[in-house]
C-alpha cells in the first residue's frame, strides 16, 4: 500500500514562496519532508465502526494559527479546505 503523505503544499501569501504544511503534527517546513513510514495502529478499528468525526460535515474552528517562517508574522489555515490567511477567521 502507498505511504499516506501528511504533508501539504502551499504558498507563503507574503513572499509567494513554496512551504509545506503537515496535517498531522501542525509543523510547516519550506523544504518537503519524505513521507514516514506509518507505524501500526495500537488499536485497529472494528469493521462496521462509524466514521471519524474528521470525515463529517467542517467544524466552526478548522481555522490553526502558524507563524511564517519568513517574516514570523501570524498566519490561519484550515485543515479542511486547504486554505490560507493572513487575518483570523471569525
Amino acid at each position: 500500500a502507498p505511504v499516506k503523505d501528511d504533508w501539504t503544499e502551499h504558498k507563503d501569501p507574503g513572499t509567494g514562496k513554496t512551504f509545506y504544511y503537515n496535517t498531522v503534527t501542525k509543523e510547516t517546513a519550506w523544504e518537503k519532508p519524505a513521507p514516514k513510514v506509518p507505524a501500526p495502529l495500537a488499536t485497529p478499528k472494528p469493521l462496521g465502526s462509524p466514521p471519524s468525526s474528521s470525515s463529517s460535515a467542517p467544524v466552526k474552528n478548522d481555522w490553526v494559527e502558524h507563524k511564517d517562517p519568513a517574516t514570523g508574522k501570524p498566519f490561519y489555515y484550515n485543515s479542511v479546505t486547504k486554505e490560507t490567511r493572513w487575518d483570523k477567521p471569525a
